[in-house]
């Protein structure tokens, strides 16, 4: 049982990392006094918590939205539905990336501690997909919702298959353009203007399809 045990300093590096996947909410968190006192357990519980939370929330409000869906009448709307929300987890996976990547300044400090380089990717990979999974979890739902509208129950197990094959595409796409922006010589400014504005268009988006 002890080889399936994970390394303490890959959990580690994953808890640091998850704290600054989205530092706004890190900021909140550690404002309160039991984080203060404990923070290493509690800022992570709350974030984890969170994280379940969100993705609990996304299934049951867009299970109920899209639920109402006769996707065998209006096939393009399975289409329209996936590449909505295939495009704010593209968004929201930039942002968390960069966050990780380039806002969180702790490649120096890995350095200095006995650390397999590979942990530092690994951290930051499943800090991002924990985070990330929330938003594309509709994905999920409208593929299920799908299949048996369509009279093909059985086949759900696609839809399962089809959330993880474009999980992992905006998972890739968004490592690739955060990267690339952080790349480039602007100012620290105005990369943090570009990433407030995904955040905004991520927002409208939701709130667009909600509302529609």
């Amino acid at each position: 049982m002890n080889r399936f045990k994970m390394d303490p300093n890959l959990k580690w590096m994953i808890k640091i990392n998850s704290l600054m996947v989205n530092p706004i909410q890190f900021d909140r968190l550690n404002k309160d006094d039991k984080c203060k006192l404990d923070q290493d357990k509690y800022v992570l519980q709350k974030i984890i918590r969170s994280h379940i939370t969100g993705i609990i929330v996304m299934l049951l409000v867009y299970g109920l939205i899209l639920g109402f869906i006769d996707f065998k009448s209006l096939p393009i709307m399975y289409d329209i539905i996936v590449l909505i929300f295939m495009a704010t987890g593209l968004l929201q996976s930039i942002v968390y990336f960069y966050n990780v990547l380039f806002e969180s300044q702790d490649y120096d400090i890995y350095k200095t501690l006995p650390v397999k380089e590979s942990y530092i990717v690994i951290a930051k990979i499943i800090s991002v997909a924990l985070a990330s999974c929330s938003v594309v979890a509709p994905i999920l739902v409208v593929s299920i919702a799908s299949a048996i509208r369509n009279g093909r129950g059985l086949m759900s197990i696609l839809g399962v298959l089809d959330f993880i094959l474009i999980f992992m595409v905006t998972m890739f796409l968004g490592a690739g353009i955060s990267t690339l922006i952080g790349g480039f010589n602007i100012r620290k400014k105005w990369r943090n203007l570009f990433m407030n504005l995904v955040n905004m268009v991520n927002i409208i988006i939701n709130v667009g399809f909600v509302l529609s």
